[in-house]
């Protein structure tokens, strides 16, 4: 059985290790943001698509072919063979790439195609089987569609903030960082608090499609009991943020996630960190520090780029890891070379049409 998922372009690394973790079984990248994998069972797939924390689309892969143009798209479409598809149906169409034709185009086309063929009806609205077409530049790849719906969507996600963080990436910067569940974990630019309830809700192994369950492509043609047993734990895990109405709001998302026991909630400028936290007391520190824009000017950003890490530097362990996002990291290297840090990783990812950087610092050894 062949399957594949689709996460962000740049960060495959995570989700390659979330295959292994919860099917025990190794990707393949194709292509960027594309893996390929061979899960077991249609319920091994559904295992994976229920659990998964960095992925957008998980399908069942029937058929993939390189075309030229929209015409060898649509012949090539018109003569595939899909075995096992169960009516109600209909065509979800995503692309990447530069094209002539839309999304649309595609799901009436393939949509005419398999009613005429197969005498199947169609449901736009509460289809039994989503056929999903996947196209990245001139490659498609047609399958069944496992999620039904992206799956970075998150039901805790009720107050938001202009620079809310997608959770998919929220938990990508965990994993990066090497956080464990009994680290002590700091994000003090919390604004909507992803970071921090992302960081709970794994250590609690609760599934990243949990809340969704009546979404799930794969609940209408697969028999699949849901089991949700959190692990109660203890964990010490800081959502800070200078503003009180961020707080307020991650404390919200947190209640609604069903995390927000495990979470404490302050509200504290970056400079005053050394006043609440011990010398080297923190293990991570993950945040996503204030981007140079029309409301933070370059030379305020800089002062608290400085001010993030003259206070990391105190309260930071040892061996703790101090991770970063940002659009800008040219500016946090030039802060990082005043402290006692090495930048140890560096990864460029895109999401959306903007390119981001993920930046892991050490305290350098003396």
């Amino acid at each position: 059985m062949d399957a594949i998922v689709r996460c962000i372009s740049g960060l495959e690394e995570v989700t390659l290790q979330e295959l292994k973790e919860c099917l025990c079984v190794e990707g393949t990248l194709l292509f960027p943001g594309i893996i390929l994998f061979h899960p077991f069972s249609q319920k091994h797939l559904a295992d994976f698509c229920y659990a998964t924390r960095s992925s957008f689309f998980v399908y069942e892969l029937f058929s993939s072919f390189d075309f030229a143009t929209f015409e060898e798209l649509q012949e090539k479409l018109s003569i595939l063979q899909l075995k096992d598809v169960k009516e109600p149906f209909v065509v979800r169409c995503e692309r990447k790439g530069k094209h002539t034709f839309t999304s649309q185009e595609v799901e009436r086309f393939f949509g005419e195609i398999i009613h005429i063929s197969s005498s199947l009806k169609v449901d736009l609205n509460s289809p039994r089987t989503i056929i999903f077409v996947d196209i990245q530049d001139n490659h498609c790849f047609v399958g069944r569609d496992y999620a039904g719906y992206k799956l970075n969507k998150r039901e805790y996600r009720i107050k938001t903030h202009p620079l809310s963080l997608n959770p998919c990436i929220a938990y990508v910067l965990l994993r990066i960082s090497g956080w464990k569940s009994k680290d002590i974990l700091l994000d003090p630019f919390s604004r909507s608090g992803e970071i921090c309830i992302e960081a709970a809700l794994s250590a609690l192994q609760i599934p990243g499609a949990v809340h969704f369950e009546d979404k799930l492509a794969f609940t209408k043609f697969l028999d699949y009991s849901f089991t949700v047993e959190a692990k109660e734990k203890k964990l010490s895990i800081h959502c800070i943020d200078s503003l009180h109405l961020n707080v307020r709001n991650s404390e919200t998302n947190a209640k609604l996630a069903g995390v927000a026991q495990y979470l404490t909630f302050s509200r504290f400028e970056v400079e005053w960190l050394d006043t609440k936290f011990e010398k080297e007391s923190i293990d991570q520190i993950v945040t996503v520090p204030p981007s140079i824009s029309r409301i933070v000017d370059q030379k305020e950003a800089l002062r608290v780029y400085n001010e993030l890490f003259y206070q990391a530097e105190y309260i930071l362990k040892k061996a703790g890891t101090l991770i970063l996002l940002s659009k800008h990291p040219e500016f946090l290297k030039q802060a990082a070379s005043k402290f006692i840090f090495i930048l140890e990783k560096e990864i460029t990812f895109e999401h959306g049409t903007e390119q981001f950087f993920i930046l892991r610092f050490s305290k350098k050894t003396i």
